[in-house]
């Protein structure tokens, strides 16, 4: 009851400017059907004559190999976290 009060005086704002706003409509190009599968297709089709003056194949095998070396010092950085917290710092002498 008092989450349904927060969330009507938080949002009733966000309500008011979104009535304000006039209405718009899509664009052709995005609107008609299978017209974001054309659009991602000549950006695709864009990207590889790129790769003449960038190697874009190369930067997008990379990718995955960056991320999941992110995500892997996230979890060791976490586990090293939580380890510090339940040993009390841990490691001083």
């Amino acid at each position: 009851m008092i989450t349904d009060a927060i969330l009507t005086v938080v949002l009733a704002p966000v309500a008011w400017l979104l009535g304000i706003m006039p209405e718009v409509t899509l664009p052709a190009w995005l609107s008609s059907g299978g017209a974001i599968e054309n659009t991602a297709a000549s950006i695709g089709a864009q990207v590889g004559a790129f790769n003449n003056w960038f190697p874009v194949s190369e930067l997008m095998a990379a990718m995955p190999i960056v991320f999941a070396l992110s995500g892997a010092l996230l979890v060791f950085k976490a586990t090293q976290f939580l380890v510090s917290i339940f040993t009390g710092g841990g490691g001083s002498t």
